[in-house]
């Protein structure tokens, strides 16, 4: 998935899109073409382009009855992306 870090960090401080304790984990993204393993390079700038090659959601269950969920963060991201209608 191809972004700019400016719309990464939207994403990342969305908190009325994450659930309460949900967090990312297993992340590789390349800025600007050069591979880095950790979202800290892209604060540096916003123009920056910005691809999830890997990287995982994990979202505990609410209560007892559920189980805790996981899914990539490129299709959390994505679903972020359509939630608030970003092209």
């Amino acid at each position: 998935m191809k972004t700019t870090a400016s719309e990464f960090k939207k994403f990342i401080d969305d908190d009325d899109f994450w659930p309460e304790g949900a967090h990312y984990e297993y992340d590789t993204f390349t800025v600007n073409g050069v591979s880095v393993d950790d979202d800290d390079s892209l604060m540096n700038d916003d123009s920056a382009v910005v691809v999830i090659k890997d990287g995982a959601v994990f979202i505990p269950a609410r209560n007892s009855w559920e189980k805790d969920k996981a899914c990539t963060l490129d299709h959390f991201f994505r679903k972020w992306r359509k939630s608030n209608h970003v092209d």
